[in-house]
């Protein structure tokens, strides 16, 4: 005898299965539980047969369809049957993009959000900028001990000094001069080369870096394709 089985917790149909008949009492069938005898009815698109109180009924189903939240567009998914979007204030609609809000039928672009997100996207496109140029400029000096690099103002301004006058003091650079065998005048000179070319591969960054900048406050917000502008704006290749 065919048996139908349902869920312990929500009632659902879970499939059909066949009842034993009882070894002690011929002719009997022994239902197990969380089961029936009585057939479920027919159901639609997005319903579920239901076992409750001793009798099938028809449910709305709306398990795993995808929806959104009214309120906010977020994705949100009904995980109980007899639920429906109406009561969890979701529809099966998707929204165009964070800048729509919901009007009871459709979703409608408003204006005032919208600024809201494209002046947060800006602000968030020139922060990426700035730490790239922070990681670019870092790599610069990433080959040197923290130690040495605070250093390097004074080597500079020692190597300067040596340039207008030779006899000028420069302790810091005569100390590192004796250390590595060298002329105290060539390691100036060799200070002076590296402050040029720091000075060029710097100059670079930072310049690139106010290009973006710039570039990023110059998008007209109120353009339809603000946020692709804005987006499009990277530091090259």
């Amino acid at each position: 005898m065919v048996i139908y089985l349902y869920h312990a917790d929500n009632g659902t149909l879970l499939g059909e299965s066949v009842a034993h008949e009882s070894p002690r009492e011929p002719g009997v069938f022994l239902l197990p539980a969380f089961a029936t005898f009585d057939a479920p009815p027919s159901i639609g698109e997005r319903e579920a047969a239901v076992f409750a109180d001793g009798a099938w009924a028809t449910v709305p189903d709306w398990r795993g369809v995808a929806l959104w939240s009214t309120a906010s567009g977020a994705p949100l998914v009904i995980g109980e049957p007899g639920v429906t979007p109406v009561d969890v204030a979701a529809t099966d609609i998707a929204p165009p993009g964070p800048e729509f809000l919901w009007d009871g039928a459709r979703w409608l672009i408003d204006a005032g959000r919208r600024m809201q997100l494209l002046i947060a996207l800006q602000e968030r496109r020139a922060a990426e900028v700035n730490a790239n140029a922070s990681g670019r400029l870092a790599t610069l000096s990433a080959a040197y001990p923290d130690g040495e690099v605070q250093s390097w103002g004074q080597q500079t301004r020692e190597a300067e000094a040596l340039a207008v006058n030779p006899s000028a003091p420069a302790p810091l650079l005569t100390a590192i001069a004796s250390a590595r065998g060298l002329p105290l005048a060539d390691l100036a000179a060799r200070v002076r080369e590296k402050v040029q070319a720091y000075a060029v591969a710097s100059g670079q960054i930072i310049g690139q870096r106010q290009a973006l900048e710039d570039a990023i406050h110059a998008v007209d917000l109120a353009a339809p394709d603000a946020a692709a502008q804005l987006e499009a704006i990277k530091w090259p290749a």
